[in-house]
C-alpha cells in the first residue's frame, strides 16, 4: 500500500502547538509598526477666470511651508508646519496611523501664525504695506487607512482685476478698493468671520496696465465695492460699483470709467439737462453737444458715471423721446458704458395712450446700450398705456441693458368693463425693434385691474427678443400674464426664466401668425404651460430645466450650455450682425451673461 502524500493530523497539531506556545512573552506583545504617512500634492489651480476658459496650474517650490491639521486615525493635536522638499510635504516628526479610523485633514498656505483659538487674525491676513489682503490657499478632505494623503489646494479668496479706460490709465497714480474686511480665518474649516467694517487695500499694477488685488469672497447679500482712484493732477475720484456676489477661487474683471474731461453725462444735473434738451426744451445755457459726439452721421451720448438721484432731482427728469410730439422721439445712441441710473420715480401722470419710461419712444434709428437702471418706480391710478420702466415703445435696438430692484403699481385703475386700457411691462411695453442680451430681475409689478395682463420683458413683441433672461419678478392682480412676453408676433428666442411661478405662464400668453417662439427654458417648479394660447406661428425646443441640477429636461446639457449652443448653431447665422453675449453658470442664478 502506498503511503499517503498528506501529513498526519498529528503533525498539524504539533505545528500549531509550536506556534502558540513556542513564542516568548515579549514576542507576544510585539505589534507591527504603523506605516509612515506620506503627504503629497505639489500644485494648485489658479484663479478661475470669469469666463469659460480653464485656469492655470501653479506648482509649489522647495522650502514652501503650510499649516496642516489632522484628526481621527491620525491626530496632530493642533497645527503642524510642513515643508515642501520638492516632492513631498515633510514634518519634523514622521506621521503614522495610531488607530483604524477615517481622518479629516485641512491645510493652509502660507503658514501664518494663529491666535489662541487656532484662527488666523487680521494682523496676519493683511499686508502691512498697502493694506492688501494676502492670497490664501486652502484644502480639506478625508482619507481612509492609507499611507498617502494628497493635498489639492484652491484659492480661498477672490481675485479682482481693474482695467482703466485708456485715457484714465495714463493719469492713475493709485487705485484703492474698499470692501468689508475679514476679522479672522479658520485654517481648520476655511471659515471666515467678517469684521463688518470697510477696509481699503491698494491694487498692484501689472505690465499690461491691469490693476489687481485680493478681495474677501461674498458673505450674505453680496459685496459692495468702493473705488478711490488718484490721478497725477491730484484729483481723487470715488466710484461705487454695483453690489455683486464674489466667489472664492474666481477672478473677476471690471472696467474703470471715471469722470474725466470730454463729453458725457457725469452728474444728476447733467442727466436732468439732457432729458430736457433731447426733447427740444431749453435748459439754462446747457447744450446737447456737452453730452455726446457725432460719429458716422449719428450722435452718441455717453453716461460717464453711476448716478443716484435724490427725490428732488428725480422730479426734474422728463422721459427721453416723445412719440409723435413735434418729432422728438429718440433717434440717437445712448451708451451707458455699463453705468447705472438709480432711485428714479417716474411721476408723469398719463391719461390715455402715451409712451413713458426712462425712454418714452425709441425710434427705428435709436439705440440704447450698456445701461443699467435700478430702484425705478412707477405708480398711478386711472387710464395708462405703453408704460415700461426702461422704455414705453422701442422700434430701434436695446442691447445689454438691465432693470433691477424696481416696481410698478397701478393702484386704482379706471373701470372700463371687460376691456382694459392699461398696458405696461417691466422693461419695454411695445417692442417693434430688437431687445438683446438684456435682463430684468427683482422687480414687482402689481395692479388692481383684473382685465389687464402682466408681462416682464415686453407686453407686445412685433420685433426680436433674443438672448435675454428674467429672474425673481413678482406679478399680482391681473387675470393673466407671462414672464417673457404677453403677446408674441415676432421672434422670441434663447431666453430663460427663473423664480417662483405665481399663476402666470412662463413664456407667452398668446403667439400669433407669423411669429416664432423657441429655445426658451423655464423651471420644473412651474405648473402652468409655457404658452397659454398658441394662435399661430412656429415654436421649437421650449423646455423645463431642473431647478436643482440646472439640467434641461431629457438632456444631459446644463442650462447655460444649452443657451450657448443656440448662439453657435442658430443665432450667429440668423443674425450675423448681432453680437450675442455668451453664458456661464452662477452661484445664485442658473445662468448669467458674460459681459465684455
Amino acid at each position: 500500500m502506498r503511503p499517503s502524500r498528506f501529513p498526519s493530523p498529528y503533525i498539524y497539531m504539533y505545528i500549531l502547538t509550536a506556534f502558540f506556545f513556542g513564542c516568548t512573552e515579549a514576542e507576544d506583545r510585539t505589534v507591527a509598526p504603523a506605516p509612515e504617512v506620506h503627504i503629497i500634492g505639489n500644485g494648485y489651480d489658479g484663479f478661475m477666470p470669469d469666463s469659460r476658459t480653464d485656469s492655470e496650474k501653479t506648482e509649489f517650490k522647495a522650502g514652501d511651508r503650510i499649516l496642516f491639521f489632522c484628526e481621527g486615525g491620525i491626530s496632530t493635536e493642533g497645527y503642524l508646519t510642513l515643508t515642501f522638499d520638492g516632492d513631498q510635504w515633510q514634518s519634523e516628526e514622521p506621521l503614522a496611523w495610531n488607530r483604524n479610523e477615517e481622518i479629516r485633514f485641512a491645510a493652509v498656505y502660507p503658514a501664518l501664525e494663529t491666535d489662541e483659538q487656532g484662527n488666523i487674525g487680521k494682523e496676519q491676513l493683511y499686508e502691512s504695506e498697502g493694506n492688501r489682503l494676502k492670497d490664501i490657499l486652502f484644502c480639506q478632505g478625508k482619507s481612509t487607512n492609507s499611507n498617502i494623503i494628497r493635498l489639492e489646494f484652491r484659492h480661498r479668496f477672490t481675485q479682482f482685476n481693474l482695467i482703466p479706460e485708456q485715457d484714465l490709465e495714463k493719469r492713475i497714480t493709485d487705485i484703492r478698493c474698499a470692501t468689508e474686511g475679514i476679522e479672522t480665518f479658520s485654517p481648520k474649516t476655511g471659515g471666515i468671520i467678517y469684521s463688518g467694517i470697510p477696509r481699503a487695500g491698494g491694487a498692484k499694477e501689472s505690465n499690461e496696465g491691469v490693476y489687481s488685488l485680493i478681495l474677501p469672497p461674498s458673505g450674505n447679500g453680496g459685496t459692495q465695492i468702493e473705488l478711490s482712484v488718484s490721478t497725477s493732477d491730484g484729483t481723487v475720484y470715488h466710484k461705487k460699483l454695483d453690489r455683486t456676489v464674489l466667489s472664492g477661487g474666481k477672478a473677476y474683471t471690471s472696467r474703470v470709467r471715471m469722470q474725466d474731461s470730454g463729453t458725457g453725462i457725469y452728474t444728476a444735473e447733467d442727466f436732468i439737462a439732457f432729458t430736457h434738451l433731447i426733447n427740444g426744451e431749453p435748459y439754462g445755457d446747457r447744450t446737447l453737444e456737452e453730452f455726446g459726439e457725432m460719429a458716422d452721421g449719428q450722435m452718441t451720448y455717453y453716461l460717464k458715471n453711476d448716478i443716484e438721484f435724490t427725490p428732488e432731482e428725480s422730479g426734474q427728469i422728463v422721459g427721453i423721446g416723445k412719440y409723435n410730439k413735434d418729432g422728438y422721439n429718440f433717434t440717437d445712441v445712448f451708451d451707458g458704458l455699463g453705468h447705472t441710473l438709480s432711485n428714479i420715480t417716474l411721476d408723469r401722470k398719463l391719461d390715455g395712450y402715451s409712451n413713458y419710461g426712462i425712454f418714452g419712444y425709441i425710434s427705428a434709428t435709436g439705440i440704447v446700450r450698456n445701461l443699467n437702471i435700478r430702484d425705478i418706480s412707477y405708480e398711478q391710478d386711472g387710464n395708462i398705456g405703453y408704460i415700461g420702466l426702461l422704455a414705453g415703445t422701442n422700434e430701434g435696438k436695446i442691447h445689454n441693458c438691465s432693470v433691477r430692484e424696481s416696481n410698478m403699481k397701478i393702484i386704482d385703475p379706471a373701470d372700463y368693463g371687460s376691456k382694459s386700457s392699461i398696458d405696461y411691462s417691466g422693461m419695454v411695453c411695445f417692442n417693434k425693434g430688437t431687445i438683446a442680451n438684456c435682463h430684468i430681475g427683482d422687480v414687482t409689478i402689481s395692479t388692481k385691474d383684473k382685465y389687464s395682463s402682466a408681462s416682464g420683458i415686453t407686453k407686445y413683441n412685433y420685433g426680436d427678443i433674443l438672448n435675454c433672461y428674467i429672474h425673481n419678478v413678482a406679478f399680482s392682480g391681473a387675470n393673466s400674464g407671462a414672464y417673457l412676453c404677453f403677446e408674441n408676433r415676432g421672434n422670441l428666442q434663447n431666453c430663460y426664466i427663473y423664480g417662483s411661478e405665481g399663476r402666470y405662464n412662463a413664456v407667452c400668453v398668446n403667439t400669433e401668425d407669423g411669429s416664432f417662439t423657441g429655445y426658451c427654458y423655464f423651471p420644473d417648479t412651474f405648473g402652468n404651460s409655457a404658452i397659454k394660447y398658441g394662435n399661430g406661428g412656429g415654436n421649437a425646443d421650449i423646455r423645463q430645466y431642473n431647478i436643482q441640477t440646472r439640467l434641461i429636461e431629457n438632456t444631459d446639457q446644463l442650462l447655460h450650455e444649452k443657451l450657448n449652443a443656440w448662439i453657435d448653431e442658430t443665432g450667429g447665422t440668423a443674425w450675423p450682425d448681432m453680437e450675442f453675449y455668451t453664458w456661464q453658470t452662477d452661484i445664485n442664478l442658473p445662468a448669467i451673461l458674460i459681459l465684455p
